[in-house]
């Protein structure tokens, strides 16, 4: 009875050892239930409020309607200055600076998360008025 309670307790050793040497999955980031997503913030560094951008052909042709995160009288209307993308392998989210998608732009595309701490470096900050993702 020892014996092969001691057989057991090596096997469990054995295959728990084992299990470390498998590499690890990474996981969607799941604030927007594993789909491509945004966040937008208002200051520096993904600081301020924030507001998310959710899903493949998310889009809102003219921020100066959107109010998510901030008070009635407010918009997301040339307020952003920092974001995020995630889970974005393959799609791309398009900035523009005024509403309707007319005129300069900044594109990000391509890679899985993105941060965007200081739009002034791109001398975008607070110009953007509307977006897609596709």
């Amino acid at each position: 009875m020892k014996r092969s309670g001691l057989r057991v307790l090596l096997s469990l050793s054995v295959i728990l050892g084992s299990l470390s040497l498998v590499p690890s999955v990474a996981l969607a980031d799941t604030r927007c239930s594993g789909n491509p997503g945004v966040v937008v913030h208002e200051d520096l560094n993904q600081s301020g409020r924030g507001a998310y951008m959710c899903g493949l052909g998310w889009a809102n042709s003219d921020f100066y309607y959107w109010r998510d995160n901030l008070w009635n009288w407010e918009s997301w209307d040339n307020r952003i200055t920092s974001y995020e993308v995630f889970n974005f392998t393959g799609r791309t989210v398009t900035f523009w600076s005024n509403p309707n998608y007319v005129l300069p732009r900044l594109i990000t595309n391509g890679t899985s998360h993105e941060y965007v701490d200081d739009l002034r470096n791109y001398n975008r900050d607070d110009v953007f008025s509307s977006a897609k993702i596709t």
